[in-house]
């Protein structure tokens, strides 16, 4: 399953893939709740690579919230965002 959001596509995971990052774009600009946008970092380790987007679903919206501010702030990687959820 896939979610297209704007210009970009996410596809649906049930496991934080490794390599990745939450994506700190924050909810305004992924307005799809309990999912929390996935990307995996370009070379220069800030840029992402928009083609190889991921979302995954957690438990509720305000745990999403929770991620998505944290990513913003300090980013989140796989050991944060699982003990985050």
């Amino acid at each position: 399953m896939t979610i297209i959001d704007k210009n970009n596509a996410f596809v649906i995971v049930n496991e934080y893939p490794k390599g990745y990052v939450v994506w700190a774009i924050g909810r305004e600009h992924f307005k799809h709740e309990c999912y929390v946008p996935l990307a995996r970092l370009q070379e220069d380790g800030l840029h992402v690579d928009r083609a190889s987007l991921k979302a995954i679903k957690v438990k509720d919206e305000p745990t999403a919230l929770r991620i998505l501010r944290e990513a913003v702030l300090r980013g989140v990687g796989k050991r944060k965002f699982e003990r985050m959820v």
